[in-house]
């Protein structure tokens, strides 16, 4: 799920092979102790704080978005929250994707995905149209 928190348009998304970063602390309930974060991709695992906190602190270590997944529940989730100063777009992932993802970054720290929301269409009003789906999520390496 593509999740628009904050004010930017999320129909002309794209981000292709953007390298990921894991986030430290991986929660991002704190500011990021990241030094490579600018331009890259956060990844964060849920739990403990709020998504809005989680996405703000990633763009102030310098994100160009977040991919957020699921902790030890099951499934995924429809992140909610509303905070203008956010700026940048947020995926979220179920566990298993998201332990995948980490797994490979942690692997290779170059490891890059690329996301494509350009051709989602919705004419719906914010904020109705904060929360839709993204056409596609792709790991590039």
């Amino acid at each position: 799920m593509l999740s628009d928190l904050g004010g930017q348009d999320l129909d002309s998304v794209n981000f292709d092979n953007v390298v990921v970063s894991i986030a430290d602390p991986l929660d991002g309930c704190v500011a990021l102790t990241n030094t490579d974060m600018a331009g890259k991709i956060a990844l964060i695992r849920r739990g403990v704080c709020t998504f809005t906190s989680k996405i703000l602190n990633a763009q102030t270590a310098g994100a160009v978005a977040v991919i957020l997944y699921n902790d030890h529940r099951a499934g995924t989730v429809v992140m909610g929250g509303t905070e203008p100063l956010i700026t940048i777009p947020s995926v979220f992932m179920d566990l298993t994707e998201g332990a995948a993802l980490n797994a490979a970054v942690t692997a290779d720290a170059t490891t890059a995905v690329s996301i494509h929301c350009a051709d989602r269409a919705s004419t719906a009003p914010r904020p109705t149209r904060a929360l839709a789906a993204c056409s596609s999520l792709t790991a590039v390496t």
